[in-house]
């Protein structure tokens, strides 16, 4: 019971904390150029993460939940140390004025359990690392085309 209780407060800990690094980056540009108001990015931002959560949201659970790891390795015990290693990374963050992605805690958060094991799943986990290496390119290469001509 006191493990159910640790589990679902720092869950809810955790959810609190996304709100404070995610809506940085999702609307810092827009904030920040005085295009939109904060109150009214804090609503688009509230939609597109309950649309978000229904829409796609099962599929990066199962990614999370099965894909860096097996699934198996997963018992009460893990869970909570990889929800207890996120929480605490992105709350320093927050309070570090650091934006800190949720998800490459969360996957830093299961790679270290995987590690641990000697279960990790590297198919899964390179890709995702190949996107966070691929993305600053491709934004470097877009500016470059929009600005540099």
């Amino acid at each position: 019971m006191a493990k159910t209780i640790l589990l679902t407060t720092a869950v809810i800990f955790f959810a609190l904390n996304m709100g404070g690094s995610s809506i940085a980056p999702s609307f810092a540009a827009n904030y920040g150029s005085k295009m939109i108001k904060k109150n009214f990015a804090v609503f688009l931002f509230t939609i597109a993460v309950l649309l978000g959560a229904l829409t796609v949201g099962r599929k990066v659970v199962k990614t999370l939940s099965s894909g860096v790891i097996p699934s198996e390795l997963i018992s009460a015990d893990v869970a909570l140390i990889i929800i207890l290693t996120a929480t605490f990374t992105l709350t320093l963050a927050n309070f570090l004025k650091i934006p800190e992605s949720t998800s490459m805690v969360t996957v830093g958060a299961i790679t270290g359990a995987g590690i641990f094991f000697n279960r990790l799943q590297l198919k899964v986990l390179s890709g995702m690392l190949l996107i966070w290496i691929i993305l600053p390119i491709a934004s470097y290469v877009l500016t470059y085309i929009i600005f540099i001509r």
